[in-house]
């Protein structure tokens, strides 16, 4: 039971730091001064993004166990699922025109893998 408790509020800390690195991207991007066009494009598509990464992460394993003991190879497949999760993304945004700019997704895999091996080694 305590299991399933602790995958649930991971699942759900991830969703967060999904988001705070996505618009951190966006943030870092346009140096603080994101345009109107991509902040309605971000909360328009906040939410299924945030959905196919949580399914890619979910199909990548990421959610098999606890990480009490964080080796070199969890950190491996957190790289590979953020990494897969955030080409779909962006697959996703090509296919539906509503891409953000090709670097955005580039720092937001970076922030999202960073905080996401942060909250699982911390």
């Amino acid at each position: 039971m305590i299991f399933y408790v602790r995958k649930t509020i991971m699942f759900a800390i991830d969703a967060i730091l999904l988001n705070i690195a996505a618009y951190a991207a966006l943030l870092l991007r346009f140096d603080g001064n994101v345009p109107d066009q991509l902040n309605t494009l971000f909360v328009n598509t906040f939410l299924i993004l945030t959905l196919i990464k949580l399914t890619v992460y979910y199909f990548s394993r990421l959610y098999r166990c606890l990480w009490q003991h964080t080796s070199v190879n969890e950190l491996i497949q957190v790289f590979s699922a953020t990494l897969i999760g955030e080409t779909v993304a962006f697959l996703y945004g090509l296919l539906f025109s509503s891409s953000f700019p090709r670097s955005v997704y580039l720092i937001s895999w970076v922030l999202t893998f960073l905080m996401m091996s942060g909250a699982r080694i911390g």
